[in-house]
Order: structure tokens, then sequence, then C-alpha cells
């Protein structure tokens, strides 16, 4: 009895069903699979060897198995290591694919979108999470002294605090205090207050001061508000050491008032003239208004029978 050839029905068999999708890409990708094989066992025979090729019956079985996934008969073209390596494998498709319509020939006529250029992703912009918290609720109000200025560890903040609270019959109002890098202590104002309103009562707050500290007429309370600056040059240092605060009295005298003056440092090592040795010094005037310190740098200023040129502070 003669065997069946490949891919006939046998005697009283049906003819197996056209196969599916899925099996069809099996079957391509187990030809593909041999061609690579052959392609690379072609590259790897020797000058004068002969090319080897598929035994028969592996041809046999490969046709039978293509003629039941109903594709084409395979080409009879001995494949090269090139175009072997070139044509890309196919790929089993995803469930998602499985389940999803098949795509209409419409679908298939559109042209493949051209690759677009290997571009460096830019690298989002950092935002700066670092910044500066704005002062809400309270205000700033500026104890300025006028002469040497207290210790800041002869007393601690919160009986700062303490002794302005009692002083103003309300503890609420100075919600904290602090110490400048110019050694003056700011006072914080707690809202619904404001600073403007705690300046009225200057006399109340330099009372409870006193308590701590001997400072007479040497604070002044101001609002924080911006200074310019200037500085005084060669201004005679033995003179002002015998008598520093009439230099408030000439400048004054010259139209520039003591309220319109945030303060005047000599601008040496520690702000200590005493002991330096220095028969001219330089000295660092903050105005609140800018026309009076603008005017000071045009015109200059004669104090302690010398005159000194200004300029602006560079700070």
């Amino acid at each position: 009895m003669a065997l069946p050839s490949p891919g006939e029905p046998a005697h009283g068999q049906k003819t197996a069903p056209i196969l599916g999708e899925e099996q069809s890409l099996l079957f391509a990708a187990l030809e593909t699979t041999l061609a690579r094989a052959l392609a690379i066992s072609n590259a790897l025979q020797l000058a004068g060897e002969p090319s080897p090729a598929y035994p028969t019956v592996i041809l046999t079985h490969l046709d039978a198995l293509r003629q039941r996934a109903g594709l084409r008969q395979p080409t009879t073209t001995t494949p090269t290591y090139a175009s072997a390596a070139a044509k890309p494998a196919p790929t089993m498709p995803s469930a998602d694919h499985r389940s999803a319509t098949k795509p209409s020939a419409a679908e298939h006529s559109r042209p493949e979108p051209a690759t677009a250029p290997l571009t460096t992703p830019r690298k989002p912009k950092r935002k700066n999470s670092h910044h500066r918290p704005t002062r809400r609720g309270y205000q700033r109000l500026i104890v300025r002294w006028l002469g040497t200025p207290p210790d800041p560890s002869s007393a601690s903040l919160d009986d700062i605090c303490t002794r302005i609270g009692a002083a103003l019959g309300d503890y609420r109002i100075i919600t904290g205090s602090s110490w400048t890098p110019a050694k003056n202590l700011a006072l914080y104002v707690r809202a619904p207050y404001t600073a403007a309103q705690l300046l009225l009562r200057s006399d109340e707050i330099l009372d409870g001061l006193g308590q701590l500290w001997q400072i007479e007429d040497d604070a002044l309370l101001e609002l924080d508000s911006p200074w310019s600056n200037v500085v005084v040059r060669n201004v005679p240092v033995d003179a002002y050491l015998d008598g520093w605060l009439r230099m408030w009295d000439q400048l004054d005298a010259l139209g520039y008032p003591r309220s319109d003056i945030c303060a005047i440092r000599p601008m040496v090592k520690n702000g200590i003239l005493e002991g330096s040795g220095l028969k001219m010094a330089s000295f660092k005037i903050s105005f609140r208004d800018a026309a009076l310190a603008s005017r000071m740098v045009t015109e200059g200023v004669a104090l302690y029978d010398a005159y000194c040129r200004v300029v602006p502070y560079r700070g």
C-alpha cells in the first residue's frame, strides 16, 4: 500500500483546515530560522568545500507544513548570509492584537511614517525649591544704637520680649526679636498690629529695654526700610574719639537731621577705633532719605574742622 505523499490527506480522513494567523507566523519563523542556519553554515565553509543543503526529509516536511498553512511555495534560491541576516524574524502577536479587529485593506495601503532622527531628550528644568520664605503676619521695628550697642549675650531674646510686653501692657504685640548683623535689635510685631502703630509707643518700648541696659538716649526706634549709604573719607580720629556725639550735632547743623540718619559706623575692623593708631578714618553713614545721601555725595561735608570727601557706598 502506497503511503500518501506529504500534504495529502489519508484515505477516510478529512482535509485539514487552513491554519490561523498565529500558526502561519510560527511556520514563517521556522523557515527563517532554517534559512539563517543554512546561511551561517555557508559562511563557515572553507574554500573548495561544497555548500551544505537541507536534507530531503526536512525540505519535504517544510513544504507540507507550508501547504497546510496555506502559504506560497518556498523559493529554491539558496539563501546567503547577508539576505538571511537582513530578513527580520516574525514576532508573535500579543494578546491585544489577537483580540483586535483585523485592519482593513485601506490601512494596509498607508505608507509607513518616516523614522524620526534620534535626539537626546531635554532634561526638565529643575524648580528651585529652596526659595527664601516671606514673612507673613508680622512686621519689623528696628532699635538702632547711636552709641556702643549692648552685648547680645547679656539678655536672652525671650527676656527682651517679656520686658517690652510688660511695658506695653500686652505680651501678644511683640511676637519675637533678633539681632541684626549690624548689632541692632529687630522686634517682630504680630498682626493685626503694625510697626507704624508700635512706633508711636517708642517711649514705652525704650522704658522696657532700659530695664535691661543703661541706654539713656543711645537708642532710636525706626521702621524697617531700605537705606541709602555713603562713605565719608578722612575724618580725624582723635577729634572723633574726644567727642563722637559732636558728629551728630555737626551733621544736624549742616542740614542732615538725626531723624533721617539711621546709623554712623567707622569702617575699621570690629568697628573699634580705640588703639587702632589711625589718624584718619572713613565712616559709613546710612540715610533714610536717598536725596540727603545724594546731596552729601555732591557737596561733601566738613567734620571736626576738616573737609571730608563723600562717595557712594559700594557694598
